[in-house]
């Protein structure tokens, strides 16, 4: 599949949520980290379709970039980029079976840092 077809709205969403049940995941994805793609593969199931929402509001790459790159892992199914930090109204339309944040940038290279201190 093409990574820019995985790229949807929230039309295409709401499709896809009425045949079959959603994982949603969302994050800002602002750099993209070895550890996005371990919490994204994680979430992976034959029995669901895994969104990514990806917010659109970050200081480094534009939304579009972002959604781009994580279309690219092959666990992910579709992408998302949603205007606001509240997927309140996203959860509504689609009521996804399980949604999971996914530790943004700032966490996860503290993270890092933990474990390589010395």
């Amino acid at each position: 599949m093409d990574t820019r077809t995985k790229i949807i709205d929230l039309d295409q969403a709401k499709t896809l949520a009425a045949r079959r049940p959603l994982t949603i995941a969302h994050g800002a994805f602002d750099v993209l980290l070895v550890d996005h793609a371990r919490a994204l593969s994680r979430l992976c199931s034959p029995d669901s379709t895994l969104l990514v929402v990806v917010y659109q509001d970050a200081p480094i790459l534009n939304p579009q970039a972002r959604a781009l790159l994580v279309a690219a892992l092959a666990c992910v199914d579709y992408v998302l980029v949603w205007p606001q930090s509240s997927l309140d109204s996203v959860l509504q339309d689609l009521r996804p079976a399980r949604v999971e944040q996914v530790p943004d940038e700032r966490n996860i290279i503290v993270e890092i840092q933990k474990r390589h201190v010395v």
